[in-house]
C-alpha cells in the first residue's frame, strides 16, 4: 500500500504561507459590497482573529483522545465574539472554503507518481492533519487533477486522530491494509507527522523535500505576512522553483538553474511590481503608447507584453533604441549649452587618459590639442580624476571648442528627430518611456531633442531616479526614489542580449540605430536566456493567481528588502551570479567586463597596499569593488584593512623623490599626470587661505611655475598677517598665462569666478586646483 500526505506534497497553495488565504479574506471582506454588514473590527481584523481563534480552539477541543479541530469548530471561536450572526459566520466560513480553492496548485511530480501507483494496480490512500475535511480537501485535489476522484482520504479533523500521534496511521492500517504495517510505503513533507511517526510504526517513510522560502524570503513575510502583495509574490516565487525542480526544462548546468532561480524569484519579484504600477498608471493618465528604452527596457518590455496580452488591456508597447551615448550629446542645440552638465554627469571618475575624454566628447584627438594648455605634458600619460576633472572643465567653458562639438553633434541629431518621428511619430499626453535606473539625464536630453518635433513635454518612467529634473525637460513618473547604496544593482536584472546603441543611419530612407559589440555570446554563458525563462514563468504564475477578485498593490518594502539582501547578505550562487555577470557600466568600455568579479591577493595588495596616486582602475576592472569585496574570505576582508592601514602609513612618508614614477605631476618623464600639470608658466595665485597658502607653498618650490601675484578679496586680512597679498585689481595691470584658484569649496569658487569675469579675465584664463597636503 502507498498513502501520500496531501498539502506541500500533493497539492500547495499561490501564496507563501497558509496564513496568505486569511490575508486574502480580510481584503475580501474589506473590498465587497457583499459583506458590507459585516461588524467593522471583524473586517479590519479578520487576519489575527482567524489566527489567533485556530490557537484558541486547539486549547479548548483538544485533549488526549481529540488530536484536532474542525473549520466548525474554530468558526464557533470567532462567533464567540458576539459580533457576528450565525448567517454572517457561515457566509465567512464559506468565503474561507472559495478562497481555499480558488488558490490551490497541483505538484505536479507527486501526482504523476499517485497516477502511475494506481495505473499498476497498486492500493493509494491518501492521509492529512487538517481542520478542512474530507469534502472540501477532496474538490481541492480535484482542481489539481482528476485522478482523485476515488482514492480514500482520511482527514485528522473527521476522525479526531492525527498523524503525528499516530493514532489516524492506526486507524488507516486497520481500515486498509488489514492492520499491517509492514508493506507499506507513505511519502510526505513534514518530518515529525509524515517521517518520524510512521516510521515509528515500521512503516517505510519517504521524505518529499518541499521547496523551502528563501532566507530573504522569510524575513519579508515574517514582517509582511498578512500582506497579499508580498504572500502572492513570494509564493509565486516559490512555486516557480518548484515548476523548474520538477520540470528541470532540459538544464543541467548548475549556472543555468541558478540564472532560472534569479529570474523568477529576484528579477520579476522586483520587476513585475514596477511593470504594474507602470499600467495603472498609464489607465489613470490616459498615455496608450509605451516606449521601453533600450537596453534596459528589454527585459521590461516583455514582461509588459505579457501582462498587457493577460489582462487585455488597451496600450501598445515598441522598442526604443536608445543610450547615453546615442541621446545626450547630440542634445546640445546651442554653443556650449549644457556641455558641461552632460559631461560632467557621465562617470568621468573612470577616465584616465586623452584618448578617452576625446571619446567622451566625440571628438577627434587632434581637436582637443588645439584647446588644452600644455597638451603635450598630457599626452600618453595617465591622468588622475582631479586632472580629468580640470580638463573637462576647461573645455567645456572654451566657446569655440562648443562650437566644434556642436557642429559634430548637428548631423546626428538630424538622424535622431528622423528615428523618433519613425518610430514614435505623434508625441502627446498618450505617449510615455520607460526607462529603470539613473539620473534622468538621458532622458532630459531626448526632451530636449523632441521639441523639435512637439511642443508637448515627454513623459518618462523610472524605476528609480537619483536626481531632480525642471520641469522643462518633461514629466517623471519615479516609482521609487531612492538612495540606497548599490541601488543600481537592478540593472543586472534588465540586461539586453544585444550592443549599445552607438548611433543611428539611413538605410533607403529608414533610419535604423547603429549597435556597438553585441553581448548576446557573453550572456548566453551565464546564463541570461534561462534568467529571462525564469522571469516570464513567473509572470504567467502571478497573473493566473490574479484572476479572482484580489487587488495587488506595488510593495516597495518588498525592493528594499531584497536590495539589502542582493547587496549585503547574499549567500554565495547569489553572489556569483551578480558578480558574473557580463556589464558596462558607462557604455564606453570597449572590452568585455564583469560587474564584480573576484579578486587575486595580488589585485588586493595592488589596490589597497602599494597603490598610491594611480587610478583604482588600473588594477580593477569591474563596476563594483563594494561587491568583489563581498566576494572575498573573512581572512582576505581582514587582509583589506591590514592594507588599508597601511597605505595610510606608507602614503604619510611618502615624498616626490622617494616614489619616482608614482608621484603624479612632478617631473617629465612620470607615468601619471593630474591638475598641476595643467598650471601655465606665468600665473597669477587666487585665494590665501589654508588652501591657497599651501599651493602658494607648493607651487613656490617648483622652478616651472612663476607666480606674478598673489591675490585674494580679503587681502587687507591677510596683509595684517604679513603675507604678501594684492588687491585682485592688480590683474588688470599685469600679463598672464593663467589666474589659479586654490580654495575647495565650489561655491565659493562660483563667486570667484564672478569677481575675476568682471575683472576682465577671459574664462579660459581661469584654472581651478583643488590643492593637496601631500603631493
Amino acid at each position: 500500500m502507498y498513502s501520500f500526505d496531501i498539502f506541500d506534497t500533493l497539492i500547495t497553495r499561490t501564496t507563501a504561507t497558509s496564513n496568505g488565504i486569511f490575508a486574502m479574506m480580510e481584503q475580501y471582506l474589506q473590498k465587497n459590497k457583499e459583506y458590507k454588514d459585516i461588524d467593522e473590527h471583524i473586517r479590519n481584523h479578520f487576519y489575527y482573529l482567524r489566527i489567533s481563534a485556530e490557537k484558541l480552539a486547539r486549547s479548548n477541543y483538544c485533549d488526549n483522545f481529540i488530536n484536532d479541530i474542525t473549520l466548525a469548530q474554530i468558526y464557533e471561536i470567532i462567533g464567540a465574539c458576539g459580533l457576528l450572526s450565525e448567517e454572517q459566520l457561515e457566509r465567512i466560513k464559506a468565503l474561507e472554503i472559495k478562497v481555499e480553492l480558488e488558490n490551490i496548485i497541483g505538484i505536479s511530480s507527486n501526482i504523476e507518481e499517485v497516477r502511475s501507483l494506481i495505473e499498476a494496480g497498486n492500493k493509494v490512500v491518501l492521509i492529512s492533519d487538517m481542520y478542512l475535511g474530507e469534502e472540501i480537501i477532496r474538490k481541492m485535489l480535484i482542481k489539481a487533477d482528476a485522478v482523485f476522484k476515488a482514492i480514500p482520504i482520511y482527514v485528522s479533523s473527521d476522525y479526531s486522530k492525527t498523524k503525528e500521534s499516530g493514532k489516524l496511521y492506526e486507524l488507516v492500517a486497520e481500515k486498509e491494509n488489514k492492520g499491517f504495517y509492514k508493506q507499506w510505503v507513505h511519502r510526505g513533507d513534514n518530518l515529525d507527522a509524515d517521517i518520524l511517526s510512521a516510521a515509528s510504526y515500521g512503516i517505510q517513510a519517504e521524505h518529499y523535500q518541499f521547496e523551502e522560502l528563501q532566507p530573504y524570503e522569510k524575513q519579508l513575510v515574517y514582517s509582511s505576512e498578512n500582506n497579499v502583495t508580498v504572500q502572492l509574490l513570494i509564493g509565486t516565487a516559490r512555486n516557480g522553483r518548484i515548476f523548474y525542480t520538477e520540470n528541470k526544462l532540459e538544464i543541467k548546468a548548475v549556472l543555468d538553474k541558478k540564472a532560472f532561480e534569479i529570474g523568477s524569484s529576484i528579477g520579476a519579484p522586483v520587476l513585475l511590481p514596477y511593470i504594474i504600477w507602470i499600467l495603472k498608471q498609464c489607465e489613470k493618465k490616459g498615455i496608450r503608447r509605451l516606449y521601453f528604452v533600450a537596453r534596459d527596457g528589454y527585459v521590461l518590455k516583455k514582461i509588459a507584453d505579457r501582462v498587457i496580452e493577460l489582462n487585455k488591456q488597451d496600450i501598445k508597447t515598441s522598442y526604443f533604441y536608445g543610450s547615453r551615448k546615442a541621446l545626450r550629446m547630440p542634445s546640445i542645440d546651442t554653443i556650449n549649452d549644457d556641455l558641461g552638465r552632460i559631461i560632467k554627469n557621465s562617470s568621468i571618475h573612470m577616465i584616465h587618459s586623452l584618448e578617452e575624454i576625446a571619446d567622451l566628447f566625440e571628438v577627434p584627438l587632434a581637436v582637443l590639442r588645439c584647446y588644452l594648455p600644455k597638451y603635450e605634458k598630457l599626452e600618453k600619460k595617465i591622468l588622475t580624476t582631479s586632472a580629468v576633472e580640470a580638463i573637462i572643465g576647461i573645455l567645456s567653458e572654451d566657446i569655440h571648442f562648443g562650437q566644434q562639438v556642436y557642429e559634430i553633434q548637428r548631423e546626428k541629431r538630424k538622424l535622431l528627430v528622423s528615428y523618433i518621428k519613425q518610430e514614435v511619430g505623434v508625441i502627446d499626453h498618450t505617449v510615455a518611456f520607460v526607462e529603470l535606473f539613473g539620473s534622468g539625464l538621458t532622458q532630459e536630453c531626448l526632451a530636449k531633442i523632441c521639441k523639435d518635433i512637439s511642443n508637448e513635454p515627454i513623459q518618462s518612467f523610472f524605476f528609480n531616479k537619483v536626481r531632480l529634473s525642471k520641469k522643462e525637460f518633461g514629466i517623471s513618473y519615479v516609482y521609487m526614489p531612492i538612495d540606497e547604496p548599490l541601488a543600481y544593482i537592478v540593472e543586472e536584472l534588465c540586461r539586453a542580449p544585444h550592443g549599445q546603441t552607438i548611433g543611428y543611419k539611413d538605410e533607403d530612407g529608414t533610419i535604423v540605430p547603429v549597435l556597438g559589440a553585441d553581448e548576446q555570446a557573453a550572456l548566453e554563458r551565464h546564463g541570461y536566456n534561462r534568467y529571462i525563462d525564469g522571469v516570464m514563468q513567473f509572470v504567467d504564475l502571478y497573473n493566473g493567481v490574479l484572476n479572482y477578485n484580489i487587488n495587488v498593490d506595488e510593495h516597495i518594502p518588498f525592493y528594499l528588502q531584497y536590495l539589502k539582501y542582493i547587496t549585503q547578505t547574499p549567500d554565495e550562487e547569489t553572489l556569483n551570479y551578480f558578480g558574473e555577470m557580463p556589464f558596462n557600466h558607462t557604455g564606453r568600455d570597449r572590452e568585455e567586463a564583469l560587474f564584480a568579479p573576484k579578486l587575486s591577493r595580488e589585485q588586493l595588495q595592488q589596490i589597497f597596499l602599494t597603490r598610491y596616486n594611480e587610478p583604482i582602475e588600473m588594477y580593477y576592472k569591474g563596476s563594483s569593488l563594494e561587491y568583489s569585496l563581498l566576494r572575498c574570505s573573512e581572512e582576505e576582508k581582514e587582509l583589506v584593512l591590514q592594507y588599508k592601514r597601511k597605505n595610510r602609513e606608507n602614503n604619510w612618508n611618502r615624498t616626490p623623490n622617494s616614489c619616482p614614477g608614482i608621484d603624479a605631476g612632478w617631473g617629465e618623464n612620470h607615468t601619471f599626470a593630474d591638475e598641476y600639470n595643467l598650471i601655465e608658466k606665468n600665473i597669477i595665485l587666487y585665494a590665501a587661505g589654508k588652501r591657497g597658502q599651501l599651493l602658494h607653498s607648493q607651487l613656490m618650490h617648483r622652478p616651472e611655475y612663476n607666480i606674478l601675484a598673489w591675490i585674494d578679496t580679503n587681502y587687507e586680512k591677510y596683509q595684517a598677517q604679513k603675507l604678501d597679498i594684492q588687491n585682485p585689481a592688480v590683474i588688470r595691470e599685469l600679463e598672464y598665462d593663467q589666474v589659479v584658484i586654490g580654495v575647495l569649496d565650489k561655491k565659493v569658487v562660483d563667486e570667484i569666478i564672478t569677481v575675476l569675469l568682471e575683472l576682465g579675465v577671459p574664462k579660459k584664463k581661469i584654472l581651478w586646483i583643488k590643492p593637496r597636503p601631500r603631493l
